[in-house]
């Protein structure tokens, strides 16, 4: 087959190239509010223009001041309190924390430095509780304190599409600050405003500046001045406990993402001021509370009210390796008799086990006795307590008569197979001993008789 002509055809054929699309720029996807028919309301995209709108009027962006970023501009809400104006039964300049080495204990770390510093109060309000990267912060409140009273600064996001630039004018606010301070911040405010952020691109510093978390040492210090008697914790139960503050009216944190996402569906403003109002008692009584458990770390055991309050400070002193402190405040919570049982056996206990790492053991035997006297026979203390006399008995005073006493009531409360065969073992090796004790004895007696 004559393949020429096909040979003649391809020199002849001349490449055609054909130029690339043009691929049309990213658009960022955009979220405003729209009316019922669905179009976007025109007020609502400038926010700092002045509109007589009902929505607009008596609704807490009516102050609001717009902050221009790199990334756009969102709305921040400022509002100042003078030392003389009070929250509850604090003053504003009650809340002036200097930061120190108190605040290291409440950390369990070191979280201070030598210069002076500010301490920043974070506190945020998102579009869910649950955190993941779906979860938004809407509005990122900043408080910080001095000599002239506590300021705050409330970043709003007034559409989806400003969250960048709302990050960044946290950032510029967050960089000039030198110590965090939030309440349940580890696990929920900071983790959220993380992950907005690599979302977007936009370092925030708040994630890498020195934390200190109040609800671990609130729950130290204040489980047991819940006024409900239920020992919760919630910032709002303290804030009513501690602060002597009922809030009236609040709008409830379920309820606070819903009405975000009215105002965003409808643009009216005005359901949001109970949420700034909620925001703002959540930061002072933050910063409340803040400089509550730092007089006590400085001032120690003379500055507590309550056995819950001694007990907490002695596990933070504990912590923080403040031993001598720590025994005071245990000795103290565990000899108030209007104490709880179970705070004062466990105030015992550690007494106990202080002294028996000090090796002061007739000390530890003592706290050891307090502890049975206080707790019931089933309880895991109790087995402790137990177990400690039985070897003290057997090894350093030498009474094996006590310490199979005790061994049998460890014997009778054990609770699991391998505790009650330890037990069998030493009440094995506390029966040879006794038995070789009598021998000894007799042999002794006949002796004497035969002289």
């Amino acid at each position: 087959m004559d393949l020429s002509r096909f040979r003649d055809a391809a020199r002849q054929t001349r490449r055609v190239v054909v130029p690339p699309r043009a691929v049309p720029p990213a658009r960022e996807l955009v979220y405003v509010p729209v009316d019922a028919d669905g179009y976007p309301l025109d007020q609502v995209r400038s926010w700092c223009a002045e509109s007589e709108d009902d929505q607009l009027a008596s609704s807490p962006l009516e102050d609001a001041r717009d902050v221009s970023t790199a990334y756009g501009s969102c709305l921040v809400v400022e509002r100042d309190y003078l030392i003389d104006e009070r929250h509850g039964c604090w003053s504003c300049a009650d809340l002036h924390v200097e930061p120190d080495d108190a605040l290291d204990v409440l950390a369990g770390k070191a979280i201070t430095r030598a210069q002076p510093q500010r301490v920043l109060y974070v506190d945020l309000e998102t579009t869910g509780l649950s955190g993941g990267a779906g979860t938004v912060p809407f509005l990122v409140g900043c408080a910080w304190t001095d000599a002239e009273g506590v300021h705050l600064r409330q970043f709003f996001l007034p559409s989806f599409s400003a969250e960048r630039a709302l990050l960044a004018a946290v950032a510029d606010l967050v960089g000039e600050a030198d110590c965090l301070v939030t309440f349940n911040g580890r696990t929920f405010d900071v983790p959220v405003i993380e992950v907005r952020g690599a979302f977007h691109r936009v370092a925030v510093p708040l994630c890498d500046l020195p934390h200190l978390d109040m609800l671990p040492p609130a729950r130290q210090l204040w489980r047991s001045a819940s006024v409900a008697g239920d020992g919760s914790c919630r910032l709002m139960a303290l804030e009513e406990a501690l602060v002597g503050l009922t809030r009236e009216g609040d709008v409830p944190g379920w309820e606070i993402p819903g009405r975000y996402f009215a105002f965003i569906r409808h643009g009216d403003a005005r359901a949001l001021e109970a949420v700034f109002h909620h925001n703002r008692c959540d930061l002072l009584t933050l910063a409340a509370l803040t400089a509550r458990a730092r007089f006590l770390v400085r001032h120690g055991l003379e500055a507590t009210a309550s056995t819950g309050e001694r007990f907490g400070l002695a596990r933070l002193y504990h912590r923080a390796g403040r031993l001598e402190q720590a025994e005071a405040c245990y000795r103290a919570a565990a000899d108030d008799s209007e104490g709880k049982p179970s705070i004062r056996g466990a105030a015992w206990r550690a007494v106990a086990l202080l002294c028996r790492r000090a090796r002061r053991y007739a000390e530890a035997t003592v706290a050891w006795e307090q502890v049975l006297a206080l707790e019931p026979e089933e309880t895991p203390s109790a087995r402790e307590a137990r177990e400690a006399l039985a070897i003290h008995h057997e090894h350093r005073a030498r009474n094996l008569e006590r310490a199979r006493a005790h061994a049998e009531h460890a014997l009778a409360i054990a609770a699991s197979a391998a505790q009650r065969a330890g037990v069998a073992h030493r009440l094995a090796r506390l029966d040879k001993k006794i038995a070789r004790q009598a021998s000894s004895l007799t042999g002794r007696f006949w002796e004497l008789g035969e002289t």
